[in-house]
């Protein structure tokens, strides 16, 4: 802006004491939605960096994607063994999760050489109209590369097979800090519910599981009422899924925490 020493002239005559501007445009205000680019722009972007921080953060904090990433984290709570009867639901309904249940075993296996004890051990039966014990309890660091393959059949009995892990633990004559029952199935059972809770509280065990395939759908109708109440509900659809619901079994049981495995890499 630049000021002249002209006298202002009105009418013809010079006004003195008074400055005029001499070719000066004046600004204009720009339209208000240029003037909100601006800072819509800059929302949006900490906004963008927020939710990359939450999802690296979820994926650091929350359970790992399968157990060869996670490790057990914290001091056992526990002064003893661990012990988990697992019980696989071989019936019709279910024998297209077979490849996928023994998958997650595998990877059970693995993740025990490294993370829990000799002392801690394992069970297995399957179970549809019959039951057959397919592996006595068994130290998680002398689990058999084979097990018997389970034989698909009609009718879904769970009682029977609790009742049968739960005598190979009296015959072994183990003591466990404590116990949990893991078991692999749709929910579709055909127990007499008495039966059924008569099972699991001669089995005394610390916690129970349901694992059942799919995300939807809600609690088997077959698992509420007295002890039933207490079955907690997990749910996978696939090997490595299923892997990391066996893996958080175990650090409920003792009282730690399951985390992600710090991948050390090799320095030049």
């Amino acid at each position: 802006m630049r000021f002249t020493s002209t006298p202002a002239v009105a009418d013809g005559r010079a006004v003195p004491g008074r400055a005029v501007l001499d070719d000066v445009a004046v600004p204009t205000r720009p339209p208000w939605w240029r003037r909100l680019i601006r800072p819509l722009l800059t929302t949006l972007l900490v906004l963008a960096l927020l939710a990359f921080c939450a999802v690296r953060i979820h994926d650091w904090l929350g359970p790992p994607a399968s157990l060869d990433q996670a490790v057990l984290e914290g001091a056992r709570k526990v002064a003893g063994p661990v012990c988990i009867d697992e019980i696989q639901d071989v019936s019709g309904s279910m024998t297209q999760y077979t490849a996928l249940r023994e998958q997650a075993v595998d990877q059970l296996f693995q993740f025990a050489q490294r993370e829990l004890e000799a002392s801690d051990q394992l069970a297995e039966a399957v179970f549809s109209g019959t039951t057959g014990v397919t592996m006595p309890p068994t130290s998680l660091h002398a689990l058999p590369a084979r097990r018997p393959a389970p034989a698909p059949g009609d009718g879904t009995l769970m009682a029977p097979a609790i009742r049968a892990l739960t005598a190979a633990d009296r015959r072994a004559d183990r003591t466990c800090a404590a116990r949990a029952l893991v078991a692999i199935t749709d929910g579709e059972v055909h127990d007499d519910p008495a039966e059924l809770r008569g099972a699991l509280v001669d089995g005394a065990y610390t916690r129970m599981y349901l694992v059942v395939p799919g995300l939807a759908g809600g609690r088997p109708g077959a698992f509420t009422g007295d002890v039933l109440d207490g079955v907690v509900v997990r749910r996978f659809t696939d090997a490595r899924r299923l892997g990391v619901i066996f893996g958080q079994v175990f650090a409920e049981l003792l009282g730690v925490e399951l985390r992600h495995r710090k991948i050390e890499t090799d320095r030049p």
